[in-house]
């Protein structure tokens, strides 16, 4: 009897399995004839000339310097951000190594590299020989694997000492079996896509293979599939970090993409390639944004996503994302928002139900999520990251 329902129940998970696949496989060609479409209509237009972009730039540096001007004065805790109550006590210290992960990239893209220094060196304080903590006040809370995430997106920028807390967090990895930190198996253990982007990272500062444990060198994409099953808010958040980490560290490094390979969905590939004659594993990361987009059409960054991914991503495309940026009630000109202006302390891992503010003023937020869309849209403004390093362009197709 035992038997004859694991048998069943393998049945159900490989018609499961072979459903998702199958939906992938009837969407593949038009999402390549989609994100082709999207790319020549954003590269038919040059967009703003170099005055243009300049004064864009100017424009939304001047209101991130703001920003970042009323963060050093109120929102750090030992160089880290926090949120503020109505009262000035620190709210969401513990959430600190995420977002203070995020504002170190925003404040480099920036240009701002004193501030971001910094910040920098604030989040070199917490951790011990790289066992990485939530903040240097937060050291009897487990490490979670959003808060890894923001961590690897900072190093994905090689700051100083990168290569060093590399090896140094590889070793607790392999110390701790798997784990990143001592909580729960469902906190702090590494997943299949985490060790990836571990491994992509810890390649991209030279960090070579035998230091690796097992876990990390066998690691594996399954954004592609989850995305499917993810619901608008947190957990569609982090699928969005997974590719803007994928997408930056390729295009930073076109010598990653070899070693970069999705094996889950490649061997799947293997068995099927009847089915389509489309390459999946080039059409993962656009596969995954547009599905975010059709989760949260509103969300600002996931439709970056979506055209950083089809190649469309030029000044012209990202022009018109800063002007949404700038327009948008929830960031106000002239100081940091607040519950007043939205309920979300960070607008791209909430829903849209939470863009709205509330009648009475209770807490004041950092203003991380605008730094970091300012940072990536000032940083598709320079000409020089219109794509010629871009992992699905024409050429490559």
């Amino acid at each position: 009897m035992r038997a004859l329902f694991t048998s069943l129940l393998a049945g159900l998970l490989l018609f499961g399995a072979l459903a998702g696949y199958s939906q992938l496989v009837a969407n593949s060609r038009f999402l390549a004839r989609s994100h082709e479409a999207l790319r020549l209509y954003a590269q038919l237009d040059p967009g703003p000339d170099a005055a243009g972009r300049a004064q864009l730039l100017d424009r939304i540096g001047r209101r991130a310097k703001i920003y970042e001007a009323a963060i050093e004065r109120t929102h750090l805790v030992d160089g880290m951000l926090v949120n503020r109550d109505a009262a000035g006590a620190a709210d969401d210290t513990c959430d600190s190594l995420l977002f203070s992960g995020l504002r170190f990239v925003a404040l480099r893209k920036l240009g701002l590299a004193g501030e971001a220094d910094q910040a920098w060196s604030a989040l070199e304080k917490s951790q011990n020989e790289g066992l990485w903590i939530r903040h240097p006040r937060c050291g009897d809370r487990a490490t979670s694997r959003d808060m890894i995430m923001g961590l690897l997106i900072a190093l994905s920028q090689k700051p100083e000492n990168a290569e060093a807390h590399l090896r140094q967090l590889l070793a607790q990895v392999q110390k701790r079996d798997g784990y990143f930190s001592f909580g729960p198996r469902y906190v702090s253990y590494l997943t299949p896509t985490i060790a990836r982007l571990l491994r992509l990272v810890a390649q991209a500062s030279d960090v070579e293979a035998g230091a690796m444990p097992a876990i990390v060198r066998d690691g594996y994409s399954v954004e592609e599939l989850s995305v499917a099953f993810v619901h608008p808010g947190f957990e569609a958040h982090l699928v969005g970090l997974a590719v803007w980490l994928e997408l930056e560290l390729l295009e930073n490094d076109p010598g990653l993409a070899a070693q970069a390979g999705a094996p889950l969905l490649g061997r799947i590939n293997d068995y099927t390639a009847w089915a389509s004659s489309a390459d999946l594993e080039r059409q993962r990361l656009q596969w995954t944004t547009s599905h975010l987009v059709e989760l949260d059409p509103h969300n600002l960054f996931f439709r970056y996503l979506r055209l950083r991914a089809a190649d469309a991503l030029t000044p012209k495309t990202a022009a018109a994302l800063v002007e949404e940026l700038l327009a948008m009630q929830q960031f106000p000109a002239g100081r940091l928002p607040s519950d007043c202006d939205r309920s979300a302390d960070y607008l791209w891992q909430r829903g849209p139900w939470e863009h709205r503010g509330k009648r009475a003023c209770t807490r004041v937020f950092s203003g991380t999520d605008f730094l970091w869309m300012a940072g990536l849209l000032a940083d598709a403004l320079e000409p020089a990251r219109v794509y010629t390093r871009a992992r699905f362009s024409s050429e490559n197709q």
